[in-house]
């Protein structure tokens, strides 16, 4: 069975240290606009925020690095639309995946029940994304890169898990580069950040 590698990136991983003040706060299934309306209202957020712009050259570099060694680049919204892709196109049914992934949150699986809802239904989300990947027998390896204050895994599903200051060792070898936006997690005034790097990745990918 053919085994591709997936490097996934998501953008709230910039948002240390500040995610941490409403990352209780916020649902993926919340509209991002009242997501923010509301975060305003009840912690008066924008003057807390912050972006890590040592984590913002560090996932570029290695983004950079895998589409210029022709990894196929994918600008995405949310996580469940990288499950979406694979579903769709590689040869799904006799493909398995190794995912790398940067991200604030695991998005293996967060509740008892999401696992009954991946098995039982076929359902998955932003958050448990992986988790579907696993539970479904096409997971054949997951490699964390956690921030530096985010929760502890403590799931079933076994992951390899490092952080921050290993990324830069991420080599070129991925076939697939996924940039997730992950709204609700990224406030509005650094998405022209994600838009410009987007555009950056795609232009080199399309050359």
């Amino acid at each position: 069975m053919e085994t591709l590698k997936i490097l996934s990136v998501d953008f709230d991983y910039i948002m240390y240290p500040c995610i941490k003040l409403y990352n209780s706060h916020v649902s993926g299934a919340e509209n991002q606009a009242v997501t923010w309306e509301r975060l305003e209202q009840l912690l008066e957020i924008d003057k807390y925020l912050c972006y890590d712009a040592d984590a913002l050259k560090m996932i570029s570099g290695v983004i950079l690095k895998n589409v210029m060694g022709k990894a196929v680049f994918f600008p995405v919204t949310d996580h469940e639309e990288i499950v979406d892709i694979l579903k769709k196109d590689n040869g799904y049914p006799s493909t398995k995946f190794d995912i790398v992934n940067i991200d604030f949150h695991h998005d293996m699986y967060y509740r008892e029940e999401d696992i009954a809802e991946i098995k039982d239904f076929g359902q998955y989300n932003c958050s448990d994304w992986l988790g579907y990947l696993y539970f479904t027998g096409k997971l054949e390896s997951c490699h964390w890169f956690k921030a530096p204050n985010s929760d502890i895994y403590n799931g079933k599903a076994e992951i390899k898990i490092s952080s921050k200051k290993d990324i830069g060792n991420l080599g070129n070898n991925f076939d697939m580069v996924f940039l997730c936006l992950s709204p609700q997690w990224v406030p509005y005034k650094y998405h022209h950040l994600y838009e410009l790097l987007c555009n950056v990745f795609k232009e080199v990918s399309d050359k």
